[in-house]
């Protein structure tokens, strides 16, 4: 087979930050009219081999071959230009402009003229895709999380391209949406593109893929065509162990033990509304529904970071103020209050920025403070304690959040959540953009947070989560709860009956 049949190699590809390597001479070479899936572990150094594939990093060594041709990438537009074009697992589009604007950005054949020309265009451009229900005229950030995510995919598949990468394209998507990416993705393959899809979801890529590539460490250590896939080995292969099980065994749970937490005909002005819920000690319940239901309302408003317009929050008992997120925390002295796990890591779980040691500080610094001055002895105390918890290595105590990858920064987060002691823990979408080795050690700090009587309300995208973590399970559906199932009654097809509204 001739060199110019792959559209893409990465050959001997290395890659250092400082004295971390991402890359350890790894080659990988995508045919036209294929689609590849890439999996491992996070940390393994997938976005690193990602971006060294779309010109976001400059590899330290190795060559990059299109079509046959060695190129040099200087950044994201080199990639763009040569015909690679990349849907990041972070959202890139300009936030602050609208979807029919940023495509506008990214036209070659010429620009179109005045808002509605470029609304109608974008609208009319959508459609070719088959993708009708999007508001191309709002600004990107206005839209839900979904929207963003298929705006980003729209405007990848349009830029003209041999090579189309996937990071995590269905982590904000419905189901309907994931057929919908299906069949883009046969249609690019049927023009002849490669295309490669980086996903923590083994379902998609039994779904979607040829070929399946394993990354552990910096390092391939399998590819394999899909007739040879097995998914129990591609586990072991990730994660460098065997996995006995997807989920630890969920802690016990006393059906009598004290309400934690209580919310009484609670609403809000957007969606939420009459919204009663109670939680017990030692309790993990969860939150089922289609995306834009009101569900991201119950967390903000429980903790403070949206206003309730109508209703009562107990916590033991006793009204609290929420406020505001310091409230929701501190009720009042000596009461440990509510802590948020929010769904967005990067811009509301962690300054980046900061060392890790100053991110999980940040919630214990009166209890290492005195007279105005941090002890500092106390704090890497705490800090290297919290670390060991949710498994972190602890020689980067001093390394920015930024440098680590997805699934260690939601293990920062969930560190900073853990300092607070708070009786109710709430998580939404805790384990979205991780790895299937990073999950289960997320399920384990639930299970654990659980077991010292705390409460722990829970939202997840993946309804076997749902199912398996938790004691209990409430839908809700424009707002409001539409239906709860316990025990023998709590399976996902009861939850998503529930949640499309089969029952009503």
């Amino acid at each position: 087979m001739s060199e110019t049949e792959f559209v893409l190699e990465m050959r001997n590809i290395r890659k250092s930050y400082g004295s971390t390597q991402a890359l350890k001479g790894i080659s990988v070479a995508l045919r036209g009219g294929r689609v590849y899936g890439l999996v491992g572990e996070n940390g393994a150094g997938k976005s690193t081999l990602v971006k060294s594939m779309c010109g976001a990093v400059i590899p330290d060594d190795g060559e990059i071959v299109l079509g046959g041709t060695p190129v040099t990438m200087r950044g994201p537009q080199d990639a763009r230009d040569l015909g690679v074009s990349t849907v990041f697992q972070e959202l890139s589009l300009i936030a602050d402009l609208s979807l029919a604007e940023n495509i506008q950005l990214q036209r070659k054949d010429g620009w179109v003229s005045g808002r509605r020309k470029q609304t109608r265009y974008a609208e009319k451009l959508a459609a070719e895709w088959g993708l009708a229900s999007i508001d191309a005229s709002s600004r990107i950030d206005s839209l839900s999380l979904r929207d963003q995510q298929l705006a980003e995919i729209l405007c990848a598949v349009n830029r003209p391209h041999q090579v189309l990468i996937l990071d995590e394209p269905t982590s904000a998507l419905l189901p309907d949406d994931v057929d919908w990416l299906e069949r883009i993705i046969r249609r690019v393959t049927a023009a002849g593109a490669a295309v490669i899809i980086i996903t923590h979801m083994l379902e998609e890529i039994e779904r979607f893929c040829d070929e399946i590539y394993v990354q552990r460490n910096g390092l391939l250590v399998d590819n394999v065509d899909r007739s040879a896939y097995d998914r129990t080995t591609v586990i072991e292969q990730m994660i460098g162990r065997s996995l006995e099980s997807a989920y630890p065994e969920r802690p016990a749970f006393d059906e009598a033990s004290p309400v934690v937490l209580q919310a009484e005909s609670v609403g809000t002005k957007g969606q939420l509304r009459d919204l009663d819920l109670s939680i017990r000690a030692g309790e993990i319940v969860g939150v089922a529904g289609l995306d834009g239901q009101g569900q991201e309302e119950i967390f903000e408003v429980l903790a403070g970071a949206r206003r309730k317009n109508a209703g009562t929050v107990r916590l033991d008992g006793n009204t609290i103020n929420t406020s505001s997120p310091a409230k929701a925390l501190r009720p009042k002295k000596g009461v440990n209050g509510i802590s948020l796990v929010p769904a967005e890591r990067k811009t509301l779980g962690a300054i980046l920025e900061m060392s890790i040691r100053k991110n999980i500080a940040l919630p214990v610094l009166r209890r290492v403070t005195s007279a105005f001055w941090i002890n500092d002895a106390k704090e890497e105390s705490a800090v290297r304690n919290l670390m060991r918890s949710v498994q972190v290595d602890e020689t980067k105590i001093d390394d920015p959040v930024s440098s680590l990858s997805g699934g260690n920064q939601q293990k920062v987060v969930f560190a900073k959540a853990l300092a607070n002691d708070s009786d109710v823990l709430l998580l939404f979408d805790p384990t979205r953009g991780v790895d299937v080795g990073t999950k289960y050690e997320i399920y384990r700090l639930i299970g654990d947070y659980a077991r010292q009587g705390k409460a722990v309300l829970v939202y997840s995208t993946e309804i076997p989560e749902i199912v398996n973590l938790c004691h209990r399970a409430i839908v809700i559906y424009r707002g409001t709860v539409v239906a709860e199932f316990q025990g023998e009654d709590l399976q996902e097809s009861n939850l998503m009956s529930a949640a499309i509204g089969a029952s009503r």
